[in-house]
């Protein structure tokens, strides 16, 4: 060390060489941790921004989820039993009027998406029960056991509608302001309903649409199951049992997936 330390204080070029040289290695060392650092810095500016962006998309996918699972679908329609008489002579030639069955009308109404019987205020920004009104209308009948044999039924569905998924709404979620700084953006949801009568969500942020994420709500029964016409209805106005949705999965989905 003291030998170290005379050359170091030596005024030979030797030693200046060596001063330099050490110079230069910590400016180097110290030149790569302040490269490190700056990337360092970068990636978790990086990241956070990332998390930012998805937490907003999530929280889009939250809101509209827990509407969503409080909501009821129930198909309407209206229904007319007739009995029918037939004339009957007996032999003497007298003519009596006998009941010989019952003709049953089924009317499809339009459906209602509800909550705790009250009418949804979604209905108009994402009329679901449209394409939910479709998919009643393809089984519009009272299933084979629940029939009589020697009933008549006349089923008239909706004619006039078309399924309309995806249904387009523009959300603008705060952000957690101390997990990501009060971030608020525009997020783009979609909302489809597929044909096992899942309800499908897609988020993406309005400028930066390579940011996305999917949720999907999955239906507490089977649809065809549920949305059937009663044998045994009573005259008057109808309605389905009733169809609700539970949160299945919120997943982050890649650009073109």
């Amino acid at each position: 060390m003291d030998r170290l330390r005379k050359k170091l204080h030596s005024s030979r070029g030797a030693s200046i060489l060596l001063a330099l040289l050490f110079l230069l290695v910590c400016m180097m060392v110290g030149a790569s941790v302040l490269m490190a650092a700056a990337s360092n810095a970068g990636k978790l500016r990086s990241n956070r921004e990332e998390q930012q962006k998805y937490l907003t998309l999530s929280s889009a996918l939250t809101l509209m989820c827990g509407e969503l699972e409080r909501v009821e679908y129930v198909g309407k329609y209206s229904y007319h039993r007739e009995p029918v008489y037939i004339t009957v002579t007996d032999e003497e030639g007298n003519t009596t009027s006998v009941f010989d069955h019952y003709k049953h009308d089924y009317k499809q109404k339009t459906g209602e998406l509800r909550v705790a019987g009250a009418a949804w205020e979604l209905n108009e920004t994402a009329p679901l029960y449209h394409d939910l009104d479709s998919m009643f209308a393809d089984s519009f009948q009272v299933p084979p056991g629940q029939r009589s044999p020697l009933d008549e039924y006349r089923y008239t569905a909706l004619n006039d509608i078309q399924p309309q998924s995806p249904h387009a709404l523009t959300l603008t979620v705060d952000a957690d302001r101390d997990a990501c700084g009060a971030l608020t953006d525009e997020v783009q949801i979609t909302v489809r309903i597929n044909a096992k009568g899942e309800v499908v969500l897609t988020a993406t942020l309005k400028d930066h649409l390579e940011y996305i994420m999917e949720a999907l709500l999955k239906p507490g029964g089977k649809p065809e199951n549920l949305l059937v016409l009663s044998g045994q209805a009573a005259n008057g106005s109808c309605e389905t049992a009733p169809l609700t949705w539970t949160l299945d999965h919120v997943v982050k989905k890649e650009a073109g997936g």
